[in-house]
């Protein structure tokens, strides 16, 4: 059970969370971008929800 608290500790770290979740939202911004920028030479961009926020 001791093994498991490090892992249990990293998971729950509020600092890896944000790095994780600025990580993810660079990664889908330089997405869009590179599909917009694309896409919009061929008429049409990609979906990406299916509803409004």
């Amino acid at each position: 059970m001791s093994s498991l608290r490090p892992n249990l500790a990293a998971a729950y770290d509020p600092e890896h969370f944000r790095q994780l979740g600025h990580r993810l939202v660079d990664q889908l911004a330089d997405h869009l971008a590179r599909t917009t920028r694309r896409d919009s030479h061929q008429g049409s961009a990609p979906i990406l929800m299916s509803r409004p926020l």
